[in-house]
């Protein structure tokens, strides 16, 4: 496995790479992974993490080369760009000392984000010919930093885009969320028998409709009374949180026991912070983000969960939080728009409330009739619910992807009667 991100990262693609790992290991596959430092929603290293050198671990079965790269404390442009180049230089060298060591491979599995890291499943594939190459696509960075206007000189967006089409079109398979972004690399010169859909998933023996243990979130200073609004995960530029202190002033006098409670990090959370104290909103409560049990707890306890993102690639836009949201029966109030790929599965589903332009009055307005009206904010959570125990559950969704790709060794990891039908990949999937 090859990423910029794994696990103990505790959200986005560092999270899900790591449980893919975990389970293979545990139906018997051997995981050798090539990664980066944790520094993911922090962009931060961690102590011990900065110094320029390789560490190999093994956790829980799963042999994990840490390769040193520069973070940049604001991910923008040409910060970003020297994150993911150091990242593959150091990467390359590990990958190539594997292979001078006489790694034997049968399956490479790049992620993206970060994109030239992706291009290291090709050089493990110039030597291991028999290897399955697969590309796996989380977000088409390049797509977005184009659209973003990330990039100073779109002529290098141009050169970008044009080696992740050459490198999309020679590896085996290339996989993704959803069927709008599994589209979109068919747009990009790949045949659609060698494109799959693998969403993310959600544990839902874990993740489920329930009552925190009394007390269980008193420590981090939030109101036991009133409906929460949780907003968790990174903040960032593309999250549109600068909306956030005219919804609170809009939302004081109209939804007075309403609470904002923000966990997460990120590049904009000092800048928000700030913003929040400057008008005096104290109904906003910022936490870090959370151990799994309470961060179970606080989907639990909220009253109205906040998908929020730009505009920009709402086509593509498939975020991954919502799986846990829906799990544990939670009513999210997602920004897109109602014709694309995720407003018309929600819109379809009732699986949320759509908020579309990502305004603050926009948002404002959604927030006050889903507040005067209790019945449809219940008839949300409960086909959230279904959903997601009929659509996400982890087993199924993993089991559903090793055998579109064709490793027989995932048929051994389903019950008889729970094995899916090789067709069932096609069916597009949050």
């Amino acid at each position: 496995m090859l990423g910029i991100n794994f696990h103990p990262e505790p959200i986005g693609i560092g999270k899900y790479s790591g449980e893919l790992a975990q389970y293979l290991v545990e139906e018997g596959f051997d995981v050798v992974v090539v990664t980066a430092y944790p520094h993911y929603p922090w962009w931060s290293l961690p102590a011990g993490g900065a110094s320029l050198h390789f560490r190999k671990e093994v956790k829980d079965g799963v042999t994990i080369i840490r390769c040193p790269l520069y973070v940049p404390r604001q991910p923008k442009g040409p910060g970003r760009m020297l994150q993911d180049f150091s990242f593959f230089l150091s990467a390359w060298l590990a990958v190539s000392w594997l292979l001078l060591k006489g790694l034997r491979v049968d399956w490479v599995y790049s992620v993206i984000p970060s994109f030239p890291t992706a291009f290291l499943g090709g050089w493990v594939k110039l030597f291991r010919r028999n290897a399955l190459w697969v590309v796996h696509i989380m977000d088409f960075q390049v797509d977005a930093a184009l659209a973003l206007g990330l990039m100073r000189y779109r002529w290098i967006g141009r050169c970008l885009a044009r080696s992740e089409q050459w490198m999309l079109r020679r590896s085996d398979r290339v996989s993704t969320l959803s069927a709008a972004m599994a589209a979109r690399i068919v747009e990009k010169g790949v045949h659609p028998s060698r494109v799959l859909q693998f969403p993310n998933w959600v544990d839902v023996g874990l993740f489920h409709p329930g009552t925190p243990v009394s007390g269980s979130l008193s420590g981090l200073g939030i109101p036991s009374q009133g409906r929460m609004v949780l907003y968790s995960g990174a903040m960032g530029e593309k999250q549109c949180l600068d909306l956030l202190p005219a919804l609170a002033l809009a939302l004081r006098h109209a939804c007075p026991d309403i609470f904002f409670v923000m966990a997460g990090e990120g590049p904009y959370r000092r800048q928000l912070e700030t913003d929040c104290r400057s008008a005096g909103l104290e109904q906003v409560y910022f936490i870090s983000i959370q151990p799994e049990p309470l961060f179970i707890a606080l989907l639990q306890s909220a009253w109205l969960h906040l998908v929020l993102q730009r505009d920009t690639q709402e086509a593509l836009y498939m975020p991954s939080k919502l799986g846990p949201i829906w799990a544990v029966g939670g009513c999210a109030l997602v920004t897109a728009a109602p014709d694309s790929a995720l407003g018309a599965l929600i819109r379809k589903g009732q699986l949320g409330q759509l908020a579309y332009p990502a305004t603050a009055s926009c948002l404002t307005q959604t927030i006050i009739d889903l507040y005067s009206d209790p019945l449809l904010h219940q008839q949300y959570k409960t086909s959230a619910l279904h959903y997601a125990r009929a659509h996400l559950e982890k087993k199924r969704i993993i089991g559903d992807y090793l055998i579109g790709l064709g490793l027989g060794q995932a048929l051994s990891m389903l019950p008889a009667e729970g094995k899916p039908a090789s067709e069932s990949i096609k069916h597009p999937m949050p």
